[in-house]
Order: structure tokens, then C-alpha cells, then sequence
């Protein structure tokens, strides 16, 4: 308990440091497009972050195991533990090669 009130008091700390003001932001530029193939896609330009950062998300996830409680989970977590040809450390390799991270999760109506 005194941890967490370290750590609330830390935070409090710094939002004091703001001097009440709230912090700066811009307006993002939303662009959004659709594929040919029906994707959505919602693309932010931000020049000053160096980094590419996509994210795909299915109609998918557990609500839809049906019959196979855990398929989605299951699926998820298969996705980087390697193909024919690319065990898990390849793969591995391959984003670090790139500077790239991979996550993957499955939620209710998504993954």
C-alpha cells in the first residue's frame, strides 16, 4: 500500500510540474480510404515520429468460435510460432532485421 502511494504521489508530482495548464496537441488529419478489396483504411502522416506503425483488425475473436471454444486464442497465439521454412527465431529475426515489433491479440469480436 505504501508503494502505490508512492507511486500516486509521483503522479501527482508531475501534473503539479504542468502549473495547471493542459498539454499542447494538434489536430490529427484523419485521411481514410477504402481498398478495392473493401478495407478501410484510416492513415495518419506524422513526420516528426519516425516510425510506421499499422494495425489490422478482424470481425473476429471468440464471439465467433462457435462449436471450438478457445479457436480464436488459439489461432492468435500460432501466428508467430514459425511456418514451413521459418521456426519462431526466424521470424524473430526478421522484424528485429527491420526495427519492426509484433503484436498480436484476440479479443471478444476482434483479433
Amino acid at each position: 500500500e505504501a508503494l502505490d502511494k508512492a507511486k500516486a504521489s509521483q503522479k501527482l508530482q508531475s501534473l503539479a510540474e504542468l502549473n495547471g495548464k493542459a498539454p499542447n496537441h494538434r489536430k490529427l488529419d484523419v485521411q481514410t480510404w477504402n481498398t478495392a478489396e473493401g478495407t478501410k483504411v484510416l492513415f495518419v502522416e506524422a513526420h516528426e515520429l519516425p516510425m510506421f506503425d499499422m494495425r489490422l483488425i478482424f470481425a473476429a475473436g471468440s464471439s465467433q468460435d462457435g462449436d471450438a471454444p478457445g479457436l480464436a486464442l488459439l489461432t492468435n497465439a500460432m501466428l508467430n510460432e514459425g511456418v514451413a521454412g521459418k521456426d519462431v527465431g526466424a521470424i524473430a529475426q526478421g522484424f528485429e532485421g527491420l526495427g519492426a515489433d509484433f503484436g498480436n491479440g484476440a479479443y471478444k469480436d476482434m483479433a
